[in-house]
């Protein structure tokens, strides 16, 4: 049987327990046989410290097994390496991610303390916020490396019911309690999180919502004036492009504006009614060759979305005359005005509608970034529910905003834009994306597949550590990556019931317990519906 020492290291004055060594090892996974006393609660996710003459590593058990039964309780433990501990002259432990010698064979396991996991974790030089306390330690603060987190890309993963939305709360709660002047836009499909922002978020919802239609690239255009099933498609946007490009051109005239680099994309207004005119124009043209029954459809197709009241944001009633100055900083808060967030709530706007809005606000943020890079203004742009935007589907007009969402994916950073995504389903998403995060939150994942593409794109999340995940309560979550200086479970900081996600989801005990007024909610849900108005 193998006995547990307590001894000092030589990078600790307190005394240690010495409770195995190292008998095998390939990579950075290494064999242990551990000696298991009464006060030694073994279980996986203690991290240990490998220490072998004047040098020392972080390592995590990973696996534990038990060796023969007449072995007297001594197990068998797989212990991933995490890094290099230095100790410098000034008595302080550093911390670094790899290293520059092989752990020895023989090596001794150390029991890694509280004080040391404060040195490895949570004393940082640099800006940091706490998302709570490493698992299995007495509040060691789990620290999120601010520049570094927001200078790259974020996923944040879990099964439905895991507590990601208040995952996403925790987080911009603890990043605008430090930096109060941020500007950050997150898109709400279900408008829960107004309420756990209440005074701090600017809040866009179908209501309040204006996008002028002049806005819109030619494939935003295409996807709401046009029948993506219809057999003269590419001919009648070829059409449309050509008349929009007549009508900007027409109206930037009128402001004596120059029109030789006016082109269909270029956010330059113009008039639907100089639509319809140029449409009719070309209708009553002998000379023209394009069919009559393609202008038909165009033209009752433009009408009859300018009379939905599902499309009402596009047509403003200042119409051509609507800032696009104004519609800007409002929407990256310029100024800040106390309300550092921006929500966007799609909640009431049909999927279709939702996925124009969503793309059509990404790329105008996107583009005035890159036109204005000199700005220095970084700006945090959050999908929750990414699936319903960026899942894979084969469908004609669907790609714009999955294209649009990999160019920032893997442009953004450049310009400024962080980039994070939160979804159930990771695998829904394009591997070109989810190959550019930098930053990885998981919480609660019973999925294999899914976990195991995680592990694949996530170098610091080894598939073992995902076996995990499925036990994981509401509170925990796995961070690894760039934006923390070691990956590590976390034990999450309560929020307050003023700052957690409010779900709209139906209260069936108190719905079902009571007659309320159901005609009322029948007229309400027809008026958001289609301008339904009773007699």
């Amino acid at each position: 049987m193998m006995t547990m020492l307590t001894m000092k290291t030589f990078f600790s004055d307190t005394m240690v327990k010495n409770i195995g060594h190292i008998v095998a090892m390939s990579g950075n996974h290494l064999t242990a046989v551990l000696a298991i006393s009464d006060d030694l609660p073994l279980t996986t996710g203690l991290f240990v410290i490998l220490e072998s003459g004047t040098k020392a590593h972080l390592g995590m058990i990973i696996k534990i097994e038990a060796m023969d039964k007449t072995a007297n309780g001594d197990m068998a433990v797989t212990i991933l390496t995490k890094g290099e501990i230095i100790y410098t002259p000034s008595g302080k432990i550093s911390f670094r991610k790899g290293t520059s010698s092989p752990v020895m064979m023989g090596a001794d396991v150390i029991l890694a303390t509280d004080d040391d996991l404060q040195c490895i974790f949570a004393d940082i030089d640099e800006s940091c916020i706490s998302l709570g306390s490493i698992s299995k330690t007495n509040h060691v603060p789990a620290k999120v490396l601010t520049n570094r987190f927001l200078g790259g890309n974020f996923g944040i993963f879990g099964n439905r019911g895991s507590g990601k939305s208040t995952t996403v709360c925790l987080l911009i709660h603890k990043l605008l309690d430090t930096m109060p002047y941020a500007h950050c836009l997150l898109f709400d499909p279900h408008g829960e999180y107004e309420a756990a922002f209440n005074g701090k978020a600017h809040v866009i919802n179908q209501d309040n919502f204006v996008l002028p239609f002049w806005l819109l690239n030619s494939e935003e255009i295409n996807r709401i004036f046009l029948d993506p099933q219809s057999p003269t498609l590419n001919t009648e946007e070829e059409v449309l492009s050509d008349i929009i490009t007549q009508a900007r051109q027409r109206y930037a005239l009128q402001l004596e504006r120059d029109t030789a680099r006016i082109t269909v994309d270029s956010p330059v207004p113009y008039r639907m009614s100089d639509v319809i005119e140029i449409l009719d124009e070309r209708l009553g043209s002998l000379g023209e060759s394009i069919k009559v029954s393609i202008l038909r459809r165009i033209r009752q197709r433009i009408l009859s979305v300018r009379s939905d009241v599902r499309y009402k944001f596009l047509f403003p009633k200042m119409g051509a005359n609507q800032d696009l100055h104004h519609i800007l900083t409002n929407l990256l808060r310029i100024p800040v005005a106390g309300k550092p967030l921006t929500l966007i709530n799609t909640s009431g706007m049909m999927t279709d509608i939702a996925q124009v809005v969503v793309s059509t606000i990404t790329r105008l943020v996107f583009d005035f970034l890159q036109w204005a890079r000199d700005m220095q203004m970084p700006v945090l742009m959050l999908m929750d529910e990414a699936q319903r935007y960026l899942g894979e589907d084969n469908g004609r007009f669907s790609k714009i905003t999955q294209r649009l969402w990999e160019q920032i994916a893997m442009e953004g950073r450049k310009f400024g834009i962080s980039l994070g995504i939160v979804t159930q389903v990771p695998s829904s998403l394009p591997s070109s994306i989810l190959s550019q995060m930098g930053t990885v939150l998981v919480k609660k994942m019973n999925s294999d597949a899914e976990i195991a593409l995680l592990a694949r794109y996530v170098g610091d999340m080894p598939l073992e550590i995902g076996e995990s995940f499925s036990s994981f309560s509401r509170d925990d979550v796995y961070i690894a990556g760039d934006g923390v200086r070691n990956p590590m479970t976390v034990k999450c900081d309560p929020l307050d019931e003023n700052r957690r996600p409010k779900s709209k989801g139906g209260d069936f005990l108190e719905s079902w317990s009571t007659e309320s007024n159901p005609q009322d909610h029948v007229y309400s849900g027809l008026a958001a519906w289609c301008d339904y108005k009773p007699e």
